[in-house]
């Protein structure tokens, strides 16, 4: 009887399943199958976004110099278009793997492209938190674009 091949798994005659090469559920328990791809890319997701938040310095003045030298620019107070997130999306707007990007005074959450997939959420380090609470308050005017009056596309 001739093997047949469905999902990333082949069917062997006998009801036996054998492993594909890149099947990510082997050895996975029954039934965890359709969950499994998310783990690897939200985790890649959290740490490649951890990683870039690390880097822009450990205060604020130094995230606020990383942010002028970038040309980055935003609005206060608004969590999808802040100066962080500005950035964040200039620097990961062309990842696949992220649809957008919002930004609270501690942490970043993803959302991303995958239609169902889960929010990433990364909590900021102390650098990067205070230099979000310093802008929000208006400390870094330089980094400020200037209100548009005109209603936000949807």
């Amino acid at each position: 009887m001739p093997k047949t091949v469905r999902g990333n798994q082949e069917h062997q005659p006998g009801g036996h399943r054998a492993s594909v090469p890149g099947d990510v559920t082997a050895g996975a328990p029954a039934g965890t199958r359709a969950r499994r791809w998310r783990r690897p890319l939200r985790s890649a997701l959290r740490a490649d976004l951890r990683q870039l938040l690390g880097s822009l310095g450990a205060s604020p003045s130094l995230v606020a110099a990383r942010m002028e030298g970038a040309g980055a620019r935003g609005l206060r107070q608004d969590a999808e278009r802040c100066v962080l997130a500005s950035y964040l999306n200039a620097v990961l707007g062309a990842d696949a793997r992220v649809g957008t990007v919002a930004v609270g005074t501690a942490v970043t959450v993803i959302k991303p492209s995958r239609r169902w997939a889960r929010k990433v959420t990364v909590r900021h380090p102390a650098g990067v938190e205070a230099f979000v609470r310093a802008f929000d308050a208006g400390t870094y005017p330089v980094l400020e674009r200037p209100v548009s009056h005109e209603p936000r596309a949807s």
